[in-house]
């Protein structure tokens, strides 16, 4: 084949390309005046969009025609790529002022998403240290309560362990008393029986009425520490139901907020399952918004 009939071959085979350069012009003079106004700018974001995925098209379609025609020839497929990367440059343009308007709506959205997760994470974090407070709170009250508890029922076995003390030592004089008065009898007189026994009788009466008077004092003292007790019983009963109820207040509210979180999540991780990354520019989008 002769050079002249080459470059005609040649020629005619690059005119194959699906795209000419008026058709590029045509499309830089109706696209790169195009717009965005900002998030809100519904209407031109659309336009754009649109236009971005059509100039997309013709670049993809540019080179698949390049592939076909290269396979023939080196010399020949060297002047379909340079002639596919000229087209292909100008063809770029309009797609990367396309894409850059698109960009104004879709890396909003994508920083909206970003902060509405950081929201989630900083409130996860102050409900949970909300908690523990709470918890830690509540167990140094108990803690609190069971040591005041805890020394009251000290003094009152203090107090009962007198009390037995005082009996037995009640039951030490008594006998003590008997056998003293056995060894008078003993060593009295036959005489003087009748008087001695008087004098035992009165005193006998005497001491009866001294340990009558003396029990009925122990007796009343321990009335009073069992009364005391009770008053301390009911206390911590009553504190022990107050602590309880405020548990189970704080637990609803817990769980109501665990619910809440959870929705946000959901919904989050649905606007995240429909996101893909573009493998060109590696950026992120919508599967609803980018067809």
């Amino acid at each position: 084949m002769t050079q002249e009939k080459q470059e005609d071959y040649v020629a005619k085979e690059l005119k194959k390309y699906s795209v000419t350069d008026a058709q590029i012009a045509k499309l830089k003079s109706e696209y790169l005046v195009l717009k965005v106004d900002g998030v809100e700018d519904r209407k031109n974001y659309d336009l754009c969009k649109d236009a971005h995925q059509g100039v997309k098209r013709l670049r993809l379609d540019i080179e698949l025609k390049r592939q076909e025609l290269k396979a023939s020839s080196l010399d020949f497929g060297r002047k379909v790529d340079g002639e596919a990367r000229r087209l292909t440059t100008e063809i770029l343009k309009v797609e990367d002022h396309l894409l850059s308007q698109r960009k104004i709506v879709e890396d909003e959205k994508k920083r909206k998403a970003d902060e509405e997760r950081e929201a989630i994470r900083k409130e996860e974090e102050r409900v949970k240290r909300e908690e523990e407070a709470l918890f830690e709170k509540v167990r140094l009250e108990q803690e609190a309560k069971e040591k005041e508890l805890a020394e009251q029922q000290r003094k009152i076995d203090e107090a009962n362990a007198k009390i037995e003390e005082e009996k037995k030592e009640i039951e030490r004089e008594k006998q003590k008393t008997i056998e003293i008065e056995e060894a008078k009898k003993k060593a009295a007189e036959q005489a003087k029986l009748d008087s001695e026994n008087e004098a035992k009788r009165k005193e006998n009466e005497a001491k009866e009425k001294a340990q009558k008077e003396k029990e009925d004092a122990l007796r009343k003292q321990k009335e009073e520490t069992d009364r005391n007790q009770k008053i301390i019983d009911d206390a911590a009963q009553k504190e022990k139901e107050r602590i309880e109820a405020e548990l189970e207040k704080q637990e609803i509210k817990r769980k109501k907020k665990e619910k809440e979180l959870k929705e946000e999540k959901e919904k989050l991780a649905e606007l995240l399952k429909n996101q893909v990354e573009c493998p060109h520019c590696h950026k992120t989008f919508q599967l609803d918004e980018v067809k």
